[in-house]
């Protein structure tokens, strides 16, 4: 494959990539607003309701059932939503404490 070939080829899969992660951004910010609203909505200051462990648990499990049936690695769908979840608890410990 000649070099220019190759570089409009990368530059068209880059674009489509960055589609994709603007998509992913809007429904992240979607995402934060509900995780905002369950903030408020647990008892103020109650750090063990607010981590939920047993539903990080369940969403972990569901996530990487969905993402081995859409083909997508369950270990990259893991670590993806441990991350997010991860900064998600830490917002919403932030909003509950506030509220």
């Amino acid at each position: 494959m000649k070099a220019w070939v190759f570089m409009d080829a990368l530059s068209n899969v880059r674009s489509v990539i960055d589609d994709i992660d603007r998509e992913l951004i809007r429904l992240l910010a979607q995402r934060q607003r509900l995780v905002e609203k369950a903030g408020r909505l647990k008892p103020k200051g109650d750090k063990a309701i607010v981590q939920a462990s047993n539903r990080v648990s369940q969403v972990i499990a569901n996530r990487r059932k969905e993402a081995l049936e859409l083909g997508l690695s369950p270990d990259v769908a893991e670590s993806v939503w441990r991350s997010m979840i991860q900064a998600f608890i830490a917002l919403e410990e932030k909003v509950n404490k506030e509220q």
